[in-house]
């Protein structure tokens, strides 16, 4: 009995250890806390989306709410209470030049989502007629410039919107003291569970690092946010016309060599700006440390055991496999 006793209250110290105020203010146990608070939320809502949410009268406006109560607002008050710095924080301001380098990463997305999708569907892993909007049913709108523009606003600019604040905003910024190549990876991360598909990971992982890059080169999290919506868009309007297209091409490889080249190219001159950029900081004597951030190589095993040990983070891990599936 009484060893009983002693487990049971050893079980409780570790618990009110793990749970303690100090826990929370370890960087490994709170983002993915969030994200797990966050994900649990969006996954409850799920059913919505389905259900009755696109049948109602207002059902632009209840999945636009429901995404930024769901995701934003959980973000604003974890920086509210953590006192991180803003989602839109930068060294640099985001100048009009750097569009160019988000319209190549924007592209690069594009044509890598089209050739990873190819693939996948090649292999059997996703149907070749499986689109990010296809089962969506939207109740008709007065004209069809108004659907267009609600559409735009739901299901592209509101989720660019808020995704990329959690991900590129405080996720990036909070791992950013542990290198750069840490925080794109780590976001990256989080930013492909998301969206609750274990076939389309592959997909998802790719458009986080590209997005994750064009916030470390751009120092900028609006850069991502132009990046993604563009992206979102061409999944709106333009990805079942283009796979209707590929669709009529009896040999795989055409289609997949062909955008996977192009989104090559888009990447190389995406990199290729990024590095003028970065000249253009040096000859002003600009703070230029974003993207040169590394951890330090006596820190590197100890950051990585704590990433990986970190039991909040294989909750979000465990959370994403179930939801997947049963989503």
């Amino acid at each position: 009995m009484n060893n009983q006793k002693k487990d049971f209250n050893l079980s409780s110290n570790i618990l009110k250890s793990y749970f303690s105020v100090e826990k929370f203010k370890e960087l490994h146990f709170r983002i993915p806390l969030l994200f797990a608070i966050i994900y649990i939320l969006n996954a409850a809502f799920i059913s919505a989306y389905k259900g009755y949410v696109f049948y109602s009268e207002n059902a632009y406006l209840t999945i636009a709410i429901i995404e930024i109560a769901t995701v934003a607002l959980p973000t604003m008050i974890y920086q509210r209470i953590c006192k991180t710095a803003p989602a839109f924080s930068s060294a640099k301001p985001f100048s009009p030049e750097k569009l160019i380098i988000v319209f190549l990463g924007a592209f690069a997305m594009i044509f890598g989502a089209i050739a990873i999708t190819t693939l996948l569907s090649h292999l059997g892993i996703i149907q070749a007629s499986h689109f990010t909007y296809t089962d969506i049913t939207l109740p008709d709108m007065p004209s069809r410039l108004s659907s267009m523009l609600f559409a735009s606003l739901t299901f592209a600019l509101v989720p660019a919107f808020c995704e990329e604040i959690l991900c590129r905003g405080v996720i990036f910024a909070e791992y950013e003291r542990y290198g750069t190549v840490f925080s794109v990876v780590l976001s990256t991360a989080f930013f492909s569970m998301m969206h609750f598909s274990l076939d389309k990971l592959p997909l998802y992982l790719f458009c986080g690092l590209v997005l994750g890059f064009l916030r470390a080169f751009t120092d900028s999290s609006l850069a991502s946010i132009i990046a993604h919506f563009i992206y979102n868009m061409f999944t709106l309007f333009y990805e079942q016309f283009l796979g209707a297209l590929t669709e009529q091409f009896s040999e795989f490889k055409i289609v997949f060599f062909i955008t996977l080249l192009l989104c090559f190219l888009m990447l190389f001159f995406m990199f290729g700006e990024a590095d003028r950029i970065y000249n253009n900081y040096s000859r002003k004597n600009s703070h230029i440390e974003a993207i040169y951030k590394f951890i330090p190589k006596n820190s590197t095993k100890s950051t990585i055991t704590q990433i990986v040990c970190s039991p909040a983070l294989w909750l979000c891990i465990i959370l994403y496999i179930i939801f997947s599936l049963i989503i």
